[in-house]
């Protein structure tokens, strides 16, 4: 986990200490959150499973970013409605809009479900 550690910084920056790494790790070891990780291993998603799978952080280079949210997607849609990133970047809503992404207390897709 310790190789991931930045990533895993860098993806929950953006949650104003709602979030830590620490808090991370520890619902990942207990299998509470997940990741999502690209074939070069330099990004990855943070994934939390609730009623909608809630997308805790995401961090790495934008294109890889892309290809793990098409993979993500597909995968959550067999399991549920929506899928959430909060909070999202600024930026975020121009590049995901075209991938069925809108704006509400962060950024949303529904599933199609």
């Amino acid at each position: 986990m310790s190789d991931r550690r930045a990533l895993i910084e860098a993806a929950v920056a953006d949650t104003g200490g709602a979030m830590t790494a620490e808090h991370v790790e520890a619902e990942l070891e207990a299998g509470r959150m997940f990741l999502a990780v690209s074939p070069s291993g330099e990004s990855l998603a943070i994934l939390q499973p609730v009623h909608d799978l809630h997308v805790v952080g995401v961090a790495g280079d934008m294109a890889e970013v892309l290809r793990l949210e098409q993979r993500v997607s597909r995968s959550a849609a067999l399991q549920f409605d929506r899928m959430t990133v909060l909070p999202s970047r600024s930026g975020w809503d121009r590049v995901l809009r075209d991938r069925g992404w809108k704006t509400e207390s962060g950024l949303v897709k529904d599933l199609g479900q």
